[in-house]
């Protein structure tokens, strides 16, 4: 506030505070610091020339009345308001009359405010029914009888009974308030419509009626602008209520005061009914209009909403300019929270998943409970950015929902998985990004060592060599039957492992192409130690003049340990045909002069075991179970 301003206005507070240092500054201002004629009546409508209205007080018998005092429904400095039956229409009506000892500015007000209100036909502006004098010579005014409450005094008491009427759910008031408050909007905007800014919008002068009706009451200062009566020579300093007043009101700026003031008002209207008090507070009066003048934004908690917050703030702005231009742009704000709304709702609900999700943490035994919280919190998120794109704690809360996400899935080691989910991210995360593709290349470095083990991979390949086996020994055995009995030479005996050796050989070297691992190719070259174990081992046998007894029994115990070791390497599979080789050397030991017949039933089960086996193994395609 520069000293300018402070000048402008320290005269009318040191006046008021001066003359009534106690006063309430949530009351309207009057009297001596206003002027109760804001609004200059039309040249024809005069006290003169109003029609009489014949009211009869309460108890008091007048036949011809049209009117029949019945109770009191208000009463305050300038008047009261009573409670009449009109008698032609068998309705209860509410009387507005002036006290005996009220100035004729006040009945001139009286004027002021009946034609104001009745030149505003709105479904939430109390409809005026008649204007006159009474026997005395003094203005009455017959309205709308309301049956309701005023706003100030809903806000007031929690359990008031019009609230089970407005609002459905008795835990969440504040759709009731906003609707109410839209309410307002619309008369408001509807009288600058009509030219006429009300200057006095406050709890008290909103009425909620038994059905939900809303009604914006007493336009007793309201003014009509463009009339050059409108604020008068004696309107010398602010008007209307220090606890809600906009700057230019406090410094009597009539060039300001417009649909924007208004605007303000509403915004402390909606300020009182979201905090329970009203805009400006102080020890005294300088310090509530100080802060009409300063108007800062005011800090919220966190129980109201940020858009609400920045909404009020707005329209309470200092600046007439930085405000709504109208009450229905600020009724279409509050219409447009009311829809955020829902989606703040999911926001915040997601969040609380959100939240309980972080607190478990990414890995440990409450994986399946952090998995579900953060699919509910991820889909709640989206479902609030479907229904407001611009909900930006929405926005924010999705990113870090898919960054815990990510981060299950890097403890899970999905790759893929932590992939996709970075990609929905808003804004890139080079730090994420490097973990996802160091263990994307871990796990494509371990997924190539486990293909290079998977004996599945060339599996016909490996069965066609394994298969040549069984089909050398069915040669031989073919061969020693028809040779008939006797002694074997040396070449006899040397010759079917080396046979073997030979098929095996070729027959790899042609399937070598399709033996891609590195796994197949090494069990398949421990294979081979079988024929070629069994060559060196005749061999040297021979040459030491071992009985083909103890040479088959040598034989086929190499067989069973180079397949017993197999068993253990490669494959549990193998097993079967180690035992029956090692079963064949020990039946030759028992019955050498049967070790002919053993050693090639003992050759031939083997082998076929192993080929039995080695299926068995490229079915199952691990490397070792």
């Amino acid at each position: 506030m520069n000293r300018e301003e402070h000048a402008s206005a320290d005269e009318a507070w040191k006046t008021l505070a001066s003359a009534e240092p106690n006063r309430d500054p949530g009351a309207s201002i009057r009297g001596a610091f206003a002027v109760a004629v804001t609004v200059a009546a039309p040249p024809a409508l005069t006290l003169a020339t109003l029609p009489p209205v014949r009211v009869a007080e309460e108890g008091e018998p007048l036949p011809d009345a049209e009117y029949q005092v019945t109770g009191l429904l208000g009463e305050g400095g300038m008047g009261r308001v009573l409670l009449a039956r009109q008698r032609s229409l068998h309705r209860d009506v509410a009387i507005k009359v002036l006290g005996s000892r009220a100035s004729s500015e006040a009945a001139a007000g009286l004027v002021a405010e009946a034609v104001v209100a009745g030149s505003l036909e709105h479904p939430n502006v109390v409809p005026v029914h008649a204007l006159g004098l009474d026997a005395s010579g003094r203005p009455v005014l017959v309205m709308k009888r309301i049956e309701g409450v005023s706003l100030r005094d809903l806000l007031r008491d929690d359990a008031h009974p019009v609230w089970s009427t407005i609002a459905e759910d008795a835990a969440d008031r504040l759709d009731a308030k906003l609707e109410t408050l839209m309410a307002v909007c619309n008369a408001v905007h509807f009288a600058h419509s009509r030219g006429i800014v009300h200057r006095d919008l406050k709890p008290d002068n909103v009425m909620i009626g038994s059905f939900g009706e809303v009604y914006v009451v007493d336009w007793g200062i309201a003014v009509r602008l463009g009339d050059p009566r409108a604020f008068g020579d004696r309107s010398k300093g602010p008007v209307g209520t220090p606890a809600y007043m906009a700057r230019e009101m406090v410094l009597s700026d009539h060039a300001h005061i417009d649909a924007r003031t208004d605007v303000y008002l509403l915004g402390a209207t909606l300020h009182a009914a979201l905090t329970g008090h009203p805009r400006h507070r102080g020890d005294n009066l300088y310090e509530v209009m100080f802060s009409a003048i300063e108007s800062s934004p005011f800090a919220y908690s966190a129980d109201v909403p940020a858009e609400l917050a920045a909404l009020c703030n707005r329209a309470m702005h200092a600046d007439p300019t930085a405000r709504f231009a109208t009450a229905l742009e600020l009724r279409r704000a509050i219409a447009a929270y009311r829809r955020h709304r829902g989606s703040i709702s999911l926001s915040d609900e997601a969040a609380v998943r959100l939240r309980e999700a972080l607190a478990l943490g990414p890995g440990g035994s409450h994986g399946q409970r952090v998995h579900a919280l953060l699919t509910e919190s991820r889909f709640g998120f989206s479902q609030a950015l479907r229904a407001w794109p611009e909900n930006a704690p929405a926005g924010a809360g999705l990113a870090d929902c898919l960054v815990a996400m990510i981060e299950v899935e890097l403890v899970g080691r999905d790759a893929a998985g932590a992939r996709a989910l970075y990609e929905e991210l808003p804004e890139p995360r080079p730090a994420l990004a490097a973990r996802i593709e160091a263990l994307a290349r871990e796990l494509t470095a371990t997924a190539a060592a486990a293909r290079d083990r998977d004996m599945s991979i060339g599996g016909g390949a490996q069965l066609a060599v394994v298969g040549a086996m069984p089909a050398v020994a069915a040669f031989v055995v073919v061969y020693l039957v028809r040779r008939g009995g006797g002694p074997l030479a040396p070449a006899e005996l040397v010759a079917p492992p080396l046979l073997a050796l030979v098929v095996l050989s070729i027959v790899g070297l042609v399937a070598r192409p399709r033996l891609t691992t590195s796994a197949s190719r090494h069990a398949l070259g421990i294979l081979l130690l079988l024929p070629a174990s069994a060559v060196i081992h005749r061999v040297l046998t021979l040459e030491l003049g071992a009985p083909a007894s103890v040479i088959m029994t040598g034989d086929l115990v190499i067989c069973a340990t180079l397949l017993g070791g197999m068993s253990v390497a490669v494959s549990r599979h193998l097993l079967p045909a180690a035992l029956a080789t090692l079963a064949g050397a020990i039946a030759i030991a028992v019955r050498p002069d049967l070790a002919l017949p053993i050693f090639a039933s003992s050759v031939m089960g083997g082998f076929a075991l192993i080929l039995w086996g080695w299926r068995r193994m490229v079915r199952a395609g691990a490397p070792r179970t």
